[in-house]
């Protein structure tokens, strides 16, 4: 058992990441677009910020890097991207943090508000992008350390105080990120594995229902055969049986003819009895019909009451 569990564990993971494999397609598609148009339209903001000056440096990096993602969201439509999903996520997230922190070292280094931008790549891998726990960690590392690295070439850090107010920020927000998407990807996997057990289940169930139907199908066979088989060769005594009662009626002693009577009143009773399992098989097959008929009531309750002489088969 010991030695099933890891492998049955690691076989509903594969299945688990397969399962995951389209919608997370989906999502880094949804992430290119909207990144593509934003990235572009970051523009209005070095126009705020900069002036056109602003505008003119940076507007060449912002359409590079919506055109990268337009291609990454072109393969991810193809066979190949979607198996290579998982390397192309990753790479989704290189040209918004290499141009963000281009910008960052472009202007202004540490005192730059750009590095919001940067929070907005983390904040993505855990909102829409839903990579799993690694990727994270690594979106986060290369974040916070391309941020690091345009600090530090743009020149002396002049205001400590803005440089670590925007480094916390960074470092909290790729924390969340990391441990959002650790709880999510662990929620998402309890939810399959609970559907996947269910559907266990559920299989189990029908396999346990059907083997019951099988079962019962054979019983009503095995009632019906059996009772058939007893009511031919009852049939056969009981006919013979009526030939000498009507011929004892005047030749046989009195008490002959009782023992016959009662003879022929237990075999009808033995026949209505095997009738009766008959129609219990034919009323659980669905087959059975209802018919009326008119009876004489002395007649009845007196073949009842004198052993079963007359019944209604």
């Amino acid at each position: 058992m010991s030695d099933a569990s890891p492998v049955l564990a690691g076989s509903l993971k594969g299945t688990f990441q397969a399962y995951e494999q389209d919608i997370r397609v989906r999502n880094y598609q949804l992430c290119g677009i909207l990144a593509a148009i934003f990235m572009v339209a970051g523009s209005s903001l070095d126009w705020v910020v900069f002036g056109w000056d602003g505008v003119r440096n940076f507007f060449i990096a912002r359409v590079l890097s919506a055109v990268v993602m337009m291609v990454i969201w072109g393969i991810l439509n193809t066979a190949w991207g979607k198996r290579m999903h998982g390397l192309l996520g990753l790479l989704m997230s290189l040209p918004l943090i290499v141009s963000i922190s281009w910008m960052i070292y472009a202007k202004e280094g540490a005192d730059s508000p750009y590095y919001a931008g940067l929070n907005l790549v983390m904040l993505g891998a855990a909102i829409l992008m839903r990579w799993t726990l690694q990727d994270s960690i690594i979106v986060v590392v290369l974040t916070v350390s391309a941020y690091l690295l345009a600090c530090y070439f743009h020149g002396p850090i002049l205001n400590r105080s803005i440089f670590f107010n925007n480094l916390y920020f960074l470092f909290v927000t790729g924390v969340f990120t990391t441990a959002g998407t650790w709880f999510y990807n662990s929620i998402r996997f309890s939810e399959f594995k609970l559907r996947h057990d269910l559907d266990l289940n559920r299989a189990e169930l029908e396999a346990s229902n059907q083997k019951l139907r099988e079962l019962d199908e054979a019983k009503s066979r095995f009632f019906a055969n059996i009772s058939h088989e007893l009511r031919t060769p009852l049939t056969l005594l009981i006919a013979p049986l009526e030939s000498l009662i009507q011929r004892a009626e005047s030749t046989r002693p009195q008490e002959e003819r009782d023992l016959m009577d009662t003879m022929h009143g237990n075999s009808m009773r033995l026949l209505k009895l095997i009738n009766d399992l008959l129609d219990l098989v034919r009323l659980e097959s669905g087959r059975a019909q209802v018919r009326t008929q008119r009876v004489n009531v002395n007649d009845f309750i007196k073949g009842l009451a004198t052993g079963g002489a007359i019944f209604i088969l």
